[in-house]
């Protein structure tokens, strides 16, 4: 199946989680994280700000902040296709950017350096378990993990996981998905 038809196909899927449900995965989800040796040794941690039928990562923000870790955002740059992430407080500024995604205020938050980002929680509609992802389409990500070199994990429901999915040269797999159930080792996958 072609990527816009997964893509489209997976959105209506996540769009139609009744509410309990989708309370109870990402309860586990966020669960599985907090929990990790990962999470516990990172001291910054990068994410999006969810919206719509995203997985939500507010309570991954509030987790951070609790245990004064620092917390980052994109803020892309839809002329160049890039994105730089900066640091989010609790009394931070969010603009609405394109898409109506909201963005930290470049003009009162800090940059956070790529190398200086622990773990990088990275948005996906489709994924397979060896790290591949459909994303949105802009491939701003797959541009930042280029050259990123510590570790990109993703949320997802088990339902959001295939086997396989076709992939192009500029793809970049994460290295960890996250679902319901538990971790997936995506680099594992790929040397099996």
């Amino acid at each position: 199946m072609a990527k816009n038809a997964i893509r489209k196909q997976m959105i209506k899927q996540l769009t139609q989680f009744p509410q309990k449900e989708r309370n109870r995965i990402e309860n586990k989800m966020h669960s599985h994280l907090i929990r990790s040796d990962l999470w516990k040794k990172a001291r910054v941690i990068g994410t999006t700000l969810s919206y719509r039928f995203e997985w939500d990562t507010q309570p991954i923000i509030e987790q951070a902040w609790k245990e004064h870790k620092t917390i980052c955002a994109p803020k892309s740059d839809w002329t160049t296709k890039q994105m730089l992430f900066f640091e989010l407080k609790r009394d931070s500024r969010l603009n609405v950017g394109p898409g109506n995604i909201k963005e930290p205020d470049e003009r009162e938050s800090t940059i956070v350096d790529k190398e200086k980002i622990d773990v990088l929680i990275v948005p996906g509609i489709a994924f397979d378990e060896k790290g591949y992802r459909i994303g949105y389409g802009g491939g701003f990500f797959d541009r930042y993990l280029e050259e990123y070199e510590n570790i990109a994990l993703s949320l997802a429901s088990k339902r959001q996981i295939f086997a396989s999915l076709s992939r192009e040269a500029h793809d970049i797999p994460v290295q960890y998905i996250i679902t319901e159930d538990g971790w997936i080792d995506a680099d594992a996958n790929r040397l099996a």
